[in-house]
């Protein structure tokens, strides 16, 4: 699909523009201001913030802590109710080992996403008491703010409640004994501040959430992406060690990229299609050989999910009407574990809100993503008197509905939408940071743009764009022929001072009928470091381009 490039700094640079004016513009454009500057060259270290710097109050953190030891020196039973996702899984992992640790009598507990559900309900709550009679505290990790049934239940058993949760509050909270919440962090990080009151914690896997979570990696979270990246680097855990290990990543220093795309997909899986059990049982084993063997069969639970999810698109992709604003499927064969990723990949290649429903015989459950702009959690909201619960924010939610109720919420869903998007072009946007010359696509510019580094949610990799260069050669890459490689030049460049650029294009293969040497292309791309036997070579990795005129 055709993107709208738009240029967020007007004028181009060249090679006599200064690092320093450089920074600035990309700052800039990343609305970095004034004495945000400073700290986000410079974050902090994670270890120096105090509870009050990220939104949590200390005399809450210490008011649980006291909790915690009260139910701990009277042996009693704690429960650790933590969530499937990668997220909650390294804040039930990071509280579980600290109280572990201390020798309290704790247990870990993960819902099955497929029977259970996201977050703490009614009927979790039975489980657990039929599972563990003895139960004296419950402590929740990355949810809990809006389980108001389950909390009111929990505390009628006799169970003492702490919340620990990011996510959005409704106007009245939950009647736990306490609550350790805050929206401006992951829920790995809330986690990470409340084992931090019983010890020094470390930072693998509270960064691990934080990048997986899709934090923006802007203020508290930059801290914990910059210094916890090093952390994961120079790890010794077993169940990160064995992860990197089968999914082929040998390098010291990991990228947000990495947590991302590599290893938190692998922990999500198995909570997708399988067991989230397994995915922290990895993170917490302290034996190499068991951490192999969990590291394999999460690879290969992966692997199945991929397929799936890829067989699910297809097949959605199928019956999507391109004239409509929305995109809506309802399906009994969906599986409910991987619709969220079905969606995006929808949204991704039509560029519409998406709502996609597994449909049960009694209850359905439904996964929505959205484009920027469009407030999907709001949207779907407006049909919540058909729905048994929504959560979620402006660009992703997921709701649950009785099956009898879906004919009329998809009317309904679809008639709001044709009044909200009525009108609305629907095109993709690809922010470029600023144009630049052949001169800069150097090691030296490279490394400067190390400084702003991690890239991820909220802090973009730059993106460049170079006018009229010119096709000198090109070539496919891959078995399939997906991929393209294309040397550069600038035609209105001396002889003696041409730099030729070796650009790839990732599923650009399709291009190699289109384009020929001597072409003009305008393109837009990210500013790479190729390492290969041992050389380094600066690449230019597309993420756009258009053939232009020669005229």
């Amino acid at each position: 699909m055709d993107k709208k490039w738009t240029v967020l700094h007007r004028e181009k640079i060249g090679r006599k523009v200064l690092d320093e004016e450089i920074l600035r513009i990309l700052l800039k454009n990343r609305k970095i201001y004034g004495r945000e500057i400073k700290s986000f060259l410079s974050p902090e270290n994670p270890d120096d913030l105090k509870p009050e710097d990220v939104g949590l109050k200390t005399a809450t953190l210490k008011k649980a802590k006291r909790l915690i030891d009260k139910i701990g020196e009277e042996k009693g039973q704690i429960i650790i109710f933590g969530d499937y996702d990668a997220d909650g899984l390294c804040g039930t992992a990071i509280i579980w080992e600290m109280l572990w640790e201390k020798g309290f009598a704790v247990m870990p507990y993960i819902p099955n996403r497929i029977e259970e559900g996201y977050g703490i309900s009614i009927k979790t709550v039975e489980k657990i008491k039929k599972k563990y009679p003895d139960i004296k505290l419950l402590i929740t990790v990355d949810n809990g703010i809006v389980a108001h049934k389950a909390v009111k239940l929990a505390k009628k058993l006799g169970i003492k409640v702490i919340i620990t949760d990011h996510h959005i509050p409704l106007e009245e909270k939950p009647l736990a004994d306490v609550i350790v919440h805050s929206t401006q962090i992951s829920g790995s990080a809330v986690a990470w501040f409340l084992a931090k009151e019983f010890g020094v914690c470390g930072l693998d896997l509270v960064t691990v959430g934080t990048i997986a979570d899709m934090l923006p990696l802007k203020g508290v979270n930059r801290s914990f992406a910059k210094f916890g990246l090093r952390e994961i680097g120079k790890s010794k855990r077993p169940g990160i060690l064995s992860l990197l290990k089968k999914a082929g990543i040998e390098k010291k220093v990991l990228s947000s990229y990495d947590v991302s795309f590599i290893l938190g997909p692998r922990l999500n899986a198995a909570g997708r299609m399988d067991d989230a059990l397994d995915s922290l049982r990895l993170l917490c084993t302290p034996v190499r050989d068991k951490a192999d063997v969990l590291a394999g069969k999460l690879e290969r639970i992966n692997k199945g999910r991929q397929e799936t999810m890829n067989k699910c698109f297809e097949q959605v992709k199928k019956t999507v009407d391109v004239e409509k604003k929305i995109i809506f499927a309802a399906g009994k064969n969906y599986h409910q574990g991987i619709i969220g990723l079905v969606a995006g990949k929808l949204v991704e290649e039509f560029y519409r809100p998406v709502i996609l429903i597994w449909e049960g015989e009694e209850i359905s459950k439904g996964s929505s993503r959205s484009v920027n702009g469009f407030d999907i959690l709001k949207f779907i909201r407006k049909a919540d008197d058909l729905l048994i619960d929504v959560g979620g924010h402006f660009m992703a939610a997921g709701f649950t509905l009785k099956s009898n109720k879906l004919k009329q919420f998809e009317r309904k869903i679809l008639k709001i939408a044709e009044k909200e998007l009525n009108g609305k072009k629907l095109i993709p946007e690809l922010k470029i940071d600023v144009e630049i010359g052949f001169s800069l696509l150097t090691k030296r510019f490279f490394q400067l743009l190390q400084k702003l580094a991690p890239f991820g949610f909220g802090n973009p990799e730059p993106v460049f764009l170079i006018k009229r260069a010119r096709v000198l050669n090109l070539k496919v890459l891959g078995k399939d022929e997906k991929h393209l490689k294309i040397w550069l030049d600038d035609p209105q460049t001396a002889i003696t001072e041409r730099i030729v650029a070796e650009s790839i294009g990732f599923g650009w293969g399709g291009w190699k009928d289109k384009l020929f040497a001597g072409d003009l292309i305008d393109i837009a791309f990210n500013l790479d470091l190729n390492c290969w036997n041992g050389a380094e070579k600066i690449q230019l990795k597309i993420k756009d381009m258009k053939k232009v005129s020669s005229e």
